[in-house]
C-alpha cells in the first residue's frame, strides 16, 4: 500500500512529494488515509439545540391579552448547518358591548438557514456522498486543501466535508408576517354575525456562492458563480358569516351561512454572475464580503423569473358559498350537514365551480331507556357519515394555458447558418388543458365511540372508505414535447379504504396519589388505482433524486399508489448449470442476478417485469403513556410501521464498485458471491454493469421498511406552590425529554422512516437516495416558570 494518493503509486520522499512543489491540478500531493475516512463521522456531530419562549397573557370582563416571544436555535446534525427562527405573536379581543366584539391576532416570524447542498433525498447530497466516498481517501490533502476525486481510482463523489462547508456562509432569509382581525355582533338574540380579514405576508432573500470544486473528479475547472433569489408570497382571505343558533325544549339548533374570498400572489426573481475575484488564490475562495452581484463579471450576468422550473408571477383566487346546519335532540340524535360551492381562478371559467356537500349523523344510544340497565356502559354513540370534497393537489394557477419561454439553451439558433452567431427564439415551456377541473373525493365513514367502566376505558373505532375521482397528476408527455412541462389532468380514480381504531385506559393507585393514562391507537388502510386516464394502461414515475436505473415504481389499475415495478431477483446463479437451465437472459452468467420469468415464456425481456414491493404499511400503531405522581409526571409515545417495503437506492453505488470505482460495502468487500462469507444475496464483484446487475432497475434494492420507535419520552417535577410562591411565583416545573430515544428495524439504511424526494409527488415514496434521518436522537432540558 502506497503513502500517496497523488503523486500517484508514490511513497515517503518519492518525486514530487516536497510540498514546496505542491499545486492545485498539477500536483494536489495527497496522503493516502491507510486508517479510513469515516465520512459519516465527518459530516456529523452532537448538534445543540435552544428553544425559549417568554408569554404574558392578562384580560377582564372587557377585554383579553397575550403576547409571547420565542427564540429557536437548531444546530445540524450535519456540519455547518442550522436553523434560527424569531417568532413574535399578539392575540387581543375587546368586548365593546355585551353583544359586540372585536380582536386580532398577529404572528411575525424570521428564519435563517444556509440551506442543505444538493437537498434532501438526492443522490447529489451530502449524506449519498459520504457512503460514496472512498474512506482511503482523506478529508484534506497536505495543505489543508480539500481532497477529492480528482485522485485517480476513487470514483467520481464530491467531497461531502468540502459541499457543506463552501455553504456555510450561504443564508436563505424568510421573513413572514400573518394575522387577521375580526368583528362580531350579536343580535336579535339568536344572531350572530362575523367578519375576518386576515392573510400573510412572506419575503424571502436567498444568496448562494457555488465555488470551484477543483478537488472533484468532474467540472473542477468550471468558474465560480453567485446567485442570488428574492420574492414575495402574499395571501389574503376574507371571510364573512351570520350564524343562528337556538335551544329549545329539547332541540337545539344552529345554522351557519358565509361567503368567503382568497386571493394568492407569488413572485421570485433570480440574478446570477460568475468569474468573481478570488481572494485565496491557494484555495480558489472568494471572501463572502464580495458576495454582490456588482462584484461579478458583467458579461456573465443573467436574471430570470423562472425560477426551479417555475414561471412568476402567479397568482390565483378562490370564491366560496358555504353553509352547515347542526341539530340535537335530547343530545341523542345528532344531524349534520354542510354545503359548499368553491370557485378556482386556476380552471377554465366552464370548470371553474364545484359543489361539496356532505352529512353526518350520530345517535347516542346509551341515552335510550332501554340501555339505563346497562351499568358498564358510560356512555355509547353510534355515527356515520358522507361527503364529497374538492381538491387542487398543487395545480399549477396557469395550469389551463399553452406558455412559452426564451432561453439561450433552449431556444437559441443559428438559424442564419453563419456557424458564428444565433438567433433567440421561444419554446414550449408548458402544455396546458382548459378541461382540467376539481378532483373531488368522496368519503364514507361508519364507527362508534364509547365510555365504559366506571369511565375508565375510552373505546373509538372507524371504518372509513374514500375514493378518489378524476386525480389530479402530470400526465406523461410524448419525447416530442422537449422540456415542456405537462399540465395537470384528471387522470386517475384511486380508491382507499381502512379502519382508525383507538383505545384508552384511565387508571389510578396508591390512594389516588399516583394517576395514569395509556392509549393504543391502530390504523390499517389499503389503496387501490381503479382507472387512469383515456388510453393509459400504466404510467412510469421516475424519482426525482435519480433515475439512472429508470422509474422505481408504476402508476397502474389493480395496483396500489406507490407500488415498486421492476424484474424480480429470484437468485443468484451459483455454477453453469444454472445459468444452462435458466430461460434467455441477457448477459447472464455465474455469480449474476436472476431475474423470474414472469410470463414463462422462455426468455427474460420487458415483458418480464412485475410489482414486487409495496411501500404502504400494513397497518401503523401508537402506544402514549402518561403516569403522575405527586409532584413528579412522566409521558412517553411509541410508533410503529408494520408491512411497509423502501428501496435502499444507497446500495446501488456501495454494493457495485463497477458502478463508479468508489466506495464498497461490507457486504460486498466481504460477502459477495465467491467470497468465504458469501452471504448468499450479494452478487459477483466485477468491473462492469451489466442487464443481469446493475443496469434495470430490481428486487435487490428492497428491504424491509417496518420500525418500531420511541418518538418521545419525558418526566418532570414541579416544585410545591408553597415552596415558590413567595418569590412570585405561581408554578416552576423542570422536565428532561429525550426524542428518538431507539428504533428497532430491521433495515440497514440510517432511517426507515422516508421522506419523498418530491414533497409535491404523492405516488413515488419509500425510496432512500441519502435521506437526512429523523431518528437522530436528541435530549432537552427544559424549564417552565409562570408568574
Amino acid at each position: 500500500m502506497y503513502d500517496y494518493l497523488t503523486p500517484i503509486n508514490t511513497n515517503n520522499g518519492g518525486p514530487n512529494t516536497d510540498p514546496s512543489t505542491y499545486k492545485l491540478y498539477t500536483n494536489q500531493i495527497t496522503k493516502m488515509n491507510k486508517v479510513g475516512t469515516n465520512w459519516w463521522d465527518e459530516i456529523t456531530h452532537p448538534a445543540m439545540i435552544q428553544s425559549h419562549t417568554v408569554a404574558a397573557s392578562g384580560g377582564s370582563d372587557r377585554s383579553s391579552y397575550y403576547f409571547s416571544f420565542g427564540y429557536f436555535n437548531q444546530e445540524g446534525t450535519l456540519i455547518d448547518t442550522y436553523l434560527k427562527r424569531y417568532t413574535a405573536r399578539m392575540n387581543t379581543v375587546f368586548n365593546i358591548k355585551d353583544h359586540i366584539r372585536v380582536g386580532e391576532n398577529a404572528t411575525l416570524i424570521y428564519r435563517k438557514t444556509p440551506g442543505l447542498p444538493g437537498n434532501n433525498q438526492n443522490e447529489g447530497n451530502p449524506i449519498s456522498y459520504a457512503y460514496r466516498e472512498s474512506p482511503i481517501l482523506p478529508v484534506y490533502d497536505i495543505m489543508g486543501n480539500f481532497a477529492g476525486s480528482g485522485v485517480k481510482g476513487v470514483g467520481n463523489p464530491q467531497n461531502p466535508v468540502a459541499n457543506l462547508e463552501r455553504t456555510k456562509y450561504n443564508k436563505y432569509n424568510d421573513y413572514q408576517i400573518a394575522g387577521n382581525v375580526f368583528a362580531e355582533v350579536d343580535f336579535l338574540k339568536h344572531f350572530t354575525i362575523r367578519t375576518s380579514f386576515g392573510g400573510v405576508v412572506d419575503n424571502f432573500f436567498n444568496n448562494e456562492f457555488k465555488y470551484t470544486a477543483y478537488e472533484n473528479a468532474e467540472n473542477n475547472t468550471n468558474p465560480n458563480s453567485y446567485v442570488e433569489t428574492q420574492g414575495f408570497n402574499t395571501s389574503w382571505t376574507w371571510t364573512n358569516t351570520i350564524k343562528y343558533n337556538n335551544t329549545w325544549g329539547d332541540h337545539s339548533l344552529t345554522v351557519l351561512g358565509g361567503i368567503e374570498s382568497i386571493s394568492n400572489y407569488q413572485r421570485q426573481s433570480q440574478e446570477t454572475r460568475g468569474n468573481y475575484y478570488i481572494t485565496d488564490a491557494t484555495r480558489l475562495l472568494v471572501d463572502p464580503a464580495l458576495w454582490t452581484l456588482s462584484f461579478g463579471a458583467p458579461a456573465t450576468q443573467t436574471n430570470t423569473s423562472r425560477v426551479n422550473n417555475v414561471d412568476y408571477p402567479i397568482t390565483s383566487s378562490l370564491y366560496s358559498y358555504f353553509g352547515r346546519a347542526d341539530y340535537a335532540f335530547q343530545d341523542k340524535y345528532l344531524l349534520s350537514g354542510t354545503l359548499r360551492r368553491d370557485g378556482s381562478s386556476i380552471f377554465a371559467p366552464d370548470k371553474r365551480f364545484g359543489v361539496f356537500p356532505s352529512v353526518t349523523a350520530g345517535w347516542r344510544i346509551s341515552r335510550e331507556d332501554f340501555m339505563k340497565d346497562v351499568t358498564w356502559i358510560n356512555d355509547l354513540k353510534l355515527r356515520g357519515g358522507w361527503g364529497k370534497l374538492g381538491s387542487l393537489a398543487n395545480t399549477r394557477a396557469t395550469n389551463r394555458f399553452n406558455l412559452f419561454g426564451q432561453a439561450a439553451a433552449n431556444s437559441s439558433y443559428d438559424i442564419g447558418g453563419t456557424g458564428t452567431s444565433s438567433l433567440l427564439g421561444s419554446y414550449a415551456s408548458q402544455f396546458g388543458n382548459p378541461a382540467t377541473t376539481w378532483e373531488e373525493d368522496k368519503v364514507t365513514n361508519v364507527g362508534f365511540d364509547a365510555t365504559i367502566i366506571r369511565n375508565k376505558f375510552d373505546v373509538s373505532l372507524e371504518f372509513y372508505k374514500k375514493s378518489v375521482s378524476g386525480l389530479l397528476f402530470n400526465a406523461p408527455l410524448p419525447g416530442t414535447a422537449g422540456n415542456a412541462l405537462a399540465p395537470f389532468n384528471n387522470t386517475a380514480n384511486v380508491e382507499n379504504k381502512g379502519i382508525d381504531a383507538a383505545v384508552s385506559y384511565h387508571g389510578a393507585a396508591v390512594s389516588n396519589q399516583l394517576k395514569f393514562d395509556i392509549g393504543l391507537t391502530f390504523t390499517t388502510y389499503s389503496n387501490k388505482i381503479k382507472t387512469l386516464g383515456p388510453g393509459i394502461k400504466y404510467q412510469a414515475k421516475p424519482s426525482n433524486g435519480s433515475n439512472r436505473i429508470g422509474a422505481f415504481t408504476r402508476l397502474q389499475p389493480g395496483q396500489p399508489v406507490g407500488e415498486f415495478f421492476g424484474y424480480n431477483v429470484v437468485g443468484i446463479f451459483q455454477n453453469q448449470s444454472d445459468v444452462d437451465k435458466a430461460p434467455t437472459q441477457d448477459a447472464k452468467a455465474i455469480g449474476r442476478f436472476q431475474y423470474q420469468d414472469i410470463n414463462h415464456d422462455g426468455k427474460i425481456s420487458d415483458s418480464d417485469r412485475t410489482f414486487f414491493g409495496n411501500p404502504n404499511p400494513k397497518f401503523v400503531t401508537g402506544l402514549n403513556l402518561a403516569a403522575s405522581f405527586k409532584n413528579f409526571d412522566f409521558s412517553a409515545f411509541f410508533y410503529a410501521s408494520v408491512g411497509n417495503k423502501v428501496i435502499n437506492y444507497v446500495r446501488y453505488w456501495t454494493d457495485f464498485p463497477q458502478v463508479w470505482d468508489a466506495a464498497m460495502s461490507k457486504d460486498a468487500a466481504l460477502h459477495s458471491f465467491g467470497q468465504p462469507g458469501w452471504n448468499g444475496k450479494t452478487p459477483i464483484l466485477e468491473r462492469g454493469g451489466t442487464f443481469s446487475t446493475t443496469d434495470q432497475f430490481n428486487s435487490y434494492y428492497m428491504e424491509s421498511g417496518s420500525y418500531f420507535r420511541c418518538k418521545q419520552m419525558q418526566i418532570g417535577y414541579t416544585l410545591p406552590a408553597s415552596k415558590i410562591k413567595q418569590f412570585g411565583i405561581d408554578r416552576f416545573r423542570i422536565y428532561l425529554q429525550a426524542a428518538n430515544l431507539f428504533t428497532i428495524t430491521k433495515y440497514k439504511g440510517p432511517d426507515p422512516e422516508l421522506q419523498t424526494s418530491d414533497l409535491n409527488d404523492n405516488t413515488n415514496f419509500g425510496i432512500d437516495l441519502g435521506n437526512y434521518p429523523a431518528n437522530m436522537r436528541n435530549y432537552n432540558l427544559g424549564v417552565q416558570v409562570t408568574f
